[in-house]
């Protein structure tokens, strides 16, 4: 999933619908991209340094981990490296 950058058609199309949600809870069999639409609609929130927070929720540490290591690249190749680990240090909140 490091690899993922681009929503599928039918993703773009589910995004469209949540993209400005307060809350988002996403539905689906494995398989079906949600984890990637809720990386981008995290994204989307933390891509600015005057922007809210995220709560991220799932019952897998591994798979918190893995999407904090995925919002941490992208958005140190935004920002500076402090600047990306002082946002998901203080605006992204893991629950397992």
């Amino acid at each position: 999933m490091l690899q993922l950058e681009n929503l599928t058609p039918h993703q773009e199309e589910i995004y469209k619908l949540i993209v400005d949600e307060d809350r988002i809870d996403l539905r689906a069999p494995a398989g079906a991209g949600k984890t990637f639409l809720a990386l981008r609609a995290a994204f989307e929130v933390l891509d600015t340094e005057a922007g809210g927070a995220v709560a991220f929720t799932t019952r897998n540490l591994a798979l918190c981990l893995h999407v904090t290591k995925w919002l941490f690249i992208r958005l140190e190749q935004r920002f500076d490296r402090k600047t990306a680990a002082r946002m998901i240090e203080s605006r992204f909140f893991m629950l397992f």
